[in-house]
């Protein structure tokens, strides 16, 4: 009997590929002093349970984002500004406004370094991204926290940050605070 390879279920080896950046362009992201990390595809509940998360109650989040829970990081390489996470002046901005702020530094980025494009990010790319280096996203000592973009399914966004008690996650209700932590991944 025939099996149809689209009916098999994949192996744990083929759901776990990760994206990765040129050589080169690893070299030329460290040049610039960013640092690159891997992001596993790990659920926002698989992180609540290892990491050190400062939130409400998880399921509470449900009511901003349907599947809160399931949400995932990026399987891939991603590449961060651990000592300047934030765009300048981009807080006190509109969604729209941080949008275009994210994709004119992106287009600046790909024309030095082909291969490569920077995006908002979701909660689940922050929150893996800040408990792999715990520098990141530490600016909360001033009150800074960077903005993410969840789904079209969800009307609101997340603020992701850090303090000496761990990650802080909390449904954003402005844009005061809110900085875009741009994140950088291949194409």
């Amino acid at each position: 009997m025939e099996t149809n390879n689209s009916e098999v279920s994949p192996t744990p080896e083929k759901q776990l590929e990760i994206k990765r950046f040129s050589e080169k362009a690893k070299e030329d992201l460290r040049e610039k002093g960013y640092s690159i990390f891997e992001l596993k595809k790990q659920s926002m509940l698989e992180m609540e349970r290892t990491y050190t998360v400062e939130a409400a109650n998880f399921t509470e989040y449900d009511y901003y984002m349907p599947d809160f829970n399931a949400q995932r990081s990026i399987g891939s390489e991603v590449a961060v500004n651990l000592s300047e996470p934030f765009l300048p002046k981009s807080n006190n901005k509109t969604d729209k406004e941080q949008d275009k702020m994210v994709e004119k530094f992106s287009k600046k980025l790909e024309k030095e370094i082909p291969g490569i494009k920077a995006f908002i990010g979701t909660m689940a790319d922050h929150v893996e991204i800040a408990n792999i280096a715990p520098d990141y996203l530490s600016g909360q000592a001033k009150g800074e926290y960077t903005i993410t973009r969840e789904s079209d399914r969800c009307h609101y966004a997340f603020d992701v940050g850090r303090t000496n008690k761990g990650i802080i996650l909390r449904p954003s209700d402005n844009f005061i605070n809110s900085h875009v932590a741009p994140i950088i991944k291949p194409i």
